[in-house]
């Protein structure tokens, strides 16, 4: 994996750039900051996902 392949979830997430292309795509996390950095990560995603449009239920 080359630095050109890595897209921050953060640019996903504000729309600057695109998500997975297809369900086949594989979305890597590296949670290597502060347990409250992942705390606010999680709660971003959750939020996203449960404020409307296209998502997917996943049982944590």
């Amino acid at each position: 994996m080359k630095r050109e392949d890595v897209t921050e979830l953060g640019a996903v997430m504000t729309g600057a750039a695109p998500g997975r292309p297809s369900d086949d795509a594989v979305t890597l996390f590296d949670s290597t900051g502060l347990a409250i950095q992942d705390l606010a990560i999680c709660h971003a995603l959750l939020e996203g996902a449960t404020g409307g449009g296209p998502h997917r239920t996943v049982a944590l």
